[in-house]
């Protein structure tokens, strides 16, 4: 099967990207985990590893390097042993198609890196449309979602993806199961389409800032902030509700929690991850969280530490922002944590598809989080 490469979104607000340069050659071999291509974006050049393994193809029509390009756009193909490259570039939805144009001249080296991994490079040249007439539209799903459809026993043919462009992920066969057994239950059926939802709550912010003084009085800049008491809560709570994690899972299983942090640069937010946090302690997540906080400001973050998030927390505290409504739905459950007002409250706002996460689940998830901040010692300790 083809796997489409794509001009990946590194970044909630990125709505298009430049190509920096490519880490493999036309016709190369590429395994699932290496690092393709890199993408300058208004944060900072970042690199992108390859989904899936195969032979890099690179169409005639796949932009020049350094042409921005919308979020979504067509670079290259992955191809299987034997298998011929699909007509050129396909358009992006209510974007112009990329122009077809010679690499930009920056600099020699770069108009020769350009020239290099060019199709044209290589004597090599896409098929004819009329060579690909006839031939079925196939469905992308990812090999983890087609095992879970096997083990749940759902048919994935007639799945919507919803992961890049339009493949099928794991949270979407999910989806389907609990879909199809809603279903059987009652006899109906549930809306199809995805939309943001939002729910909100106050808590008392007072036992968790006199926590959070103590430890300031203790360790001075070393002591963990508020964002880390958050990471080290949803991490427990999300062993209690895995429907709210992205990766979902049985209930009694040890869950993967994968947090993405709200990191304030020049640039704008970044959202490195802090991993496995449903097991580190607050004092391993303030390290972590600092560490890559640090290589945020500074535009070094790698790929695996800016990718992964199975959810997101986002402080706004210093922004003086009380709750974030989501125009769309995001690919991982937000917790929006607003400022500590001079009653010693705070707003969580607790956004995430509504088409995939069942509304129950997700307000009993940010209840527990709201008993969380007002009891912290229980959490912080691990004692839930």
């Amino acid at each position: 099967m083809a796997f489409e490469v794509v001009m990946p979104r590194l970044g909630w607000n990125m709505e298009q990207g430049a190509l920096a340069g490519w880490r493999k050659k036309d016709g190369d071999q590429v395994r699932a985990g290496e690092i393709l291509f890199d993408v300058e974006s208004d944060k900072a050049v970042q690199e992108v590893e390859a989904l899936e393994s195969g032979t890099l193809r690179i169409p005639a029509g796949s932009p020049p390097i350094g042409t921005p390009v919308p979020v979504g756009t067509l670079l290259a193909w992955l191809l299987a042993p034997g298998e011929e490259m699909p007509a050129g570039p396909r358009a992006v939805p209510g974007a112009a198609a990329p122009a077809v144009a010679a690499p930009a001249a920056a600099s020699p080296a770069a108009t020769g890196k350009a020239a290099e991994n060019t199709p044209a490079s290589t004597g090599r040249s896409a098929p004819a449309p009329a060579e690909l007439a006839g031939r079925p539209a196939r469905r992308a799903i990812s090999p983890r979602a087609r095992r879970v459809a096997r083990e749940l026993g759902v048919e994935w043919g007639g799945i919507k993806g919803s992961g890049r462009t339009g493949r099928i992920v794991e949270r979407d066969v999910r989806a389907a199961s609990r879909a199809s057994s809603a279903a059987a239950a009652t006899g109906k059926g549930r809306p199809a389409a995805a939309a943001a939802a939002l729910l909100t709550t106050e808590a008392d912010a007072a036992e968790l800032v006199r926590l959070h003084d103590q430890f300031q009085a203790h360790e001075g800049a070393a002591a963990p902030s508020y964002a880390d008491f958050f990471v080290r809560m949803v991490g427990l709570a999300l062993q209690r509700h895995p429907a709210l994690n992205e990766r979902g899972g049985r209930p009694d299983a040890v869950i993967p929690v994968h947090v993405g942090v709200s990191v304030d640069t020049e640039a704008g937010l970044a959202f490195p991850v802090i991993r496995n946090a449903q097991s580190a302690s607050l004092i391993a997540i303030s390290r972590e969280a600092s560490r890559l906080a640090g290589r945020a400001r500074d535009g070094t973050l790698t790929a695996e530490e800016r990718s992964g998030a199975t959810f997101t927390v986002i402080d706004l505290g210093g922004f003086e922002i009380d709750t974030l409504a989501p125009a769309i739905a995001p690919p991982a459950p937000v917790l929006a944590v607003g400022r500590i007002t001079p009653r010693q409250t705070l707003m969580l706002s607790l956004s995430f598809d509504a088409g995939q996460i069942d509304l129950g689940a997700a307000a009993r998830f940010l209840q527990q989080v709201k008993h969380a901040v007002e009891r912290p010692l229980y959490w912080i300790a691990g004692v839930i």
